[in-house]
């Protein structure tokens, strides 16, 4: 006897359309599994990529501004020159801003403290026309100042009796 095979027509029947539909069934929830995984990766290296962009717009516009606000501790010195506020970086010891007092400003606080020197500092405010300014300075004033790298410190002359 000769066979062989050939591929025909099979209709299914009620238990393997039930076995059909069970293994459909199953491949279908891992489709969605799978599709949702894939989605929510998705969105979360989207938002990397998203916060990426933005740090490194952030960065550019620092770059192309040479500049940024911070909040600085400063020494206010008043009236080291009458009638005159100079803000000065504890930091560096630039004077960053030099301007007249207000009229509300200009009454002075007494205090028994002493000038101990006076500082040499430089300026990177433009509205003051120098480069450096000379200012006295009190003890703290002076034990912050001096050990800065472009801070020169001189004593205060002498009264002529």
């Amino acid at each position: 006897m000769e066979t062989e095979k050939v591929i025909i027509k099979h209709s299914f029947s009620d238990e393997e359309r039930l076995t059909l539909g069970e293994e459909q069934s199953e491949l279908l929830g891992k489709q969605d599994e799978l599709e949702a995984t894939l989605k929510s990766a998705k969105a979360q290296i989207q938002a990397q990529i998203d916060a990426g962009e933005a740090n490194i717009r952030t960065v550019s516009g620092k770059l192309r501004a040479r500049y940024e606000m911070r909040n600085v501790d400063c020494i206010l010195m008043d009236h080291r020159i009458k009638g005159m506020r100079h803000v000065v970086r504890i930091d560096t010891g630039h004077v960053v801003k030099g301007r007249k007092l207000a009229p509300h400003e200009t009454q002075t606080t007494l205090t028994t403290e002493e000038y101990v020197a006076i500082a040499m500092l430089p300026v990177d405010d433009r509205a003051v026309d120098s480069d450096f300014l000379e200012l006295h300075v009190f003890q703290e004033e002076f034990d912050i100042l001096r050990a800065l790298p472009h801070v020169q410190m001189r004593d205060i002359p002498l009264a002529i009796s």
